[in-house]
């Protein structure tokens, strides 16, 4: 999207999501730390797929912002675990080139609750 401006943090609404990983999955990270940002990337897709949806907007023509901290505890066991602060919805170009924000609010329980 040509219409924002890389760099810069937008004043609008910012939702922090934290992902703790299952056990096993943190072991391999832990093992392979090459493997943690595929595992982001996958993360931050299904966010972004999450409030294009609900913004009602297909994945071309709107665009969600994160920045990710990746915490390490060393405890009992390790402890991976993922703090991305998340635009709180997404942006789509205005036809004059300007970009719109769409907020989505709050994600229902519902919504958080895996099938």
């Amino acid at each position: 999207m040509d219409c924002l401006c890389p760099g810069s943090l937008p004043h609008v609404p910012v939702r922090q999501w934290v992902l703790s990983l299952p056990i096993p999955l943190r072991v391999l990270l832990g093992a392979q730390p090459e493997l943690v940002t595929p595992v982001l990337q996958v993360v931050q897709r299904a966010i972004t797929r999450h409030l294009l949806d609900a913004a009602e907007l297909p994945a071309d023509e709107g665009h969600g912002g994160a920045v990710t901290l990746i915490q390490l505890v060393f405890a009992a066991n390790l402890d991976i675990h993922l703090h991305c602060p998340v635009l709180d919805g997404v942006y789509r170009c205005g036809a004059d080139g300007v970009p719109d924000f769409i907020e989505v609010g709050a994600t229902s329980d519902e919504e958080l609750t895996l099938a």
